[in-house]
């Protein structure tokens, strides 16, 4: 599982797409990620939640960073580092999921990997 999410680093975030109750992060190298649970972005000392104003706004100014790092702290949480010091954070607790799924991801090769 993590070998797949670590194609993600060095690649770049080149859009975000809102649907409804969730959201979509797009890639450079042509992979995708739906994110169904509770998400938060941390830029410097700022930390904002997706269910608060202000949380499209901060993420979208992320598109065409690029990725440092990707850690999954199992049945805890998926977290995406971007160089300049932005932390996207996906929870993967249980009591955050409001369907099957947390995180869709399908990488570059179509190779699809849900949690």
């Amino acid at each position: 599982m993590t070998n797949l999410l670590e194609s993600l680093v060095n690649d770049y975030i080149v859009g975000v797409t809102f649907i409804h109750d969730y959201f979509q992060l797009q890639f450079q190298s042509g992979a995708g990620m739906s994110i169904f649970t509770t998400a938060s972005i941390v830029d410097g000392d700022d930390s904002t939640k997706y269910s608060e104003g202000g949380f499209a706004d901060i993420l979208v100014r992320q598109i065409g960073k690029q990725i440092s790092s990707v850690t999954v702290y199992q049945d805890k949480c998926l977290i995406i580092n971007l160089v300049g010091n932005t932390t996207i954070s996906i929870s993967l607790l249980e009591e955050d999921y409001v369907c099957p799924e947390a995180v869709d991801f399908r990488s570059n090769d179509g190779t699809l990997l849900v949690m």
